[in-house]
């Protein structure tokens, strides 16, 4: 796949599991910005030169500072994010910064599965950005089979693979895992 000229990268908190995916998306990034409480001791993906890739220790609950870094840097081409339910203006905050026809993704744990939860609301309030990819990517768990007595999360491999899958194939909702029966998640 050709790069274009200016394809900029946005990854929110994608310096643990989602690493393999911050690697996959800068091959193809002219910039990338990675955000994270400390994304300056993360190690850069090998290979990108240093004048593309920038990290920056920001808490993203620090909704301004994070402004600060997108405005300076956006608007964005890809982004990823993984950041907790209630940080809702932070969401927001990053779809504005997104370019028509940007692919934005957000990583979601199960709890977003449930009817009427995090989901199903992102979905509803991404309609207002009718010129943006949106995907979910929504992380559920195996169930017990017969090589596992018990039900278990999922592993990294399996998270970055599905991180990869859909940077490369945008869908509005991809579950890795099982979500159902919620009865049957690990506890």
């Amino acid at each position: 796949m050709d790069t274009p000229k200016d394809c900029r990268s946005l990854m929110i908190g994608a310096t643990g599991m989602l690493t393999p995916a911050l690697h996959h998306a800068a091959a193809q990034a002219t910039h990338m910005l990675n955000l994270a409480r400390h994304a300056t001791q993360f190690t850069p993906p090998p290979g990108v030169p240093k004048e593309t890739y920038e990290a920056h220790d920001v808490d993203y609950e620090n909704v301004k500072a994070v402004e600060q870094l997108l405005n300076a840097h956006g608007p964005f081409t890809t982004a990823l994010t993984w950041i907790q339910p209630k940080a809702l203006p932070l969401r927001d905050l990053i779809a504005n910064h997104m370019r028509p026809q940007g692919h934005l993704i957000e990583v979601m744990g199960s709890a977003a599965s449930r009817p009427g939860a995090l989901a199903d609301q992102r979905r509803a309030t991404m309609a207002a950005f009718p010129n943006i990819t949106y995907s979910q990517l929504i992380l559920g768990f195996m169930p017990k089979d017969e090589t596992s007595p018990t039900s278990r999360w999922l592993t990294h491999d399996e998270i970055a693979t599905a991180a990869c899958a859909i940077l490369d194939t945008p869908a509005p909702r991809t579950i890795v895992g099982h979500v159902e029966p919620w009865e049957a998640r690990p506890q």
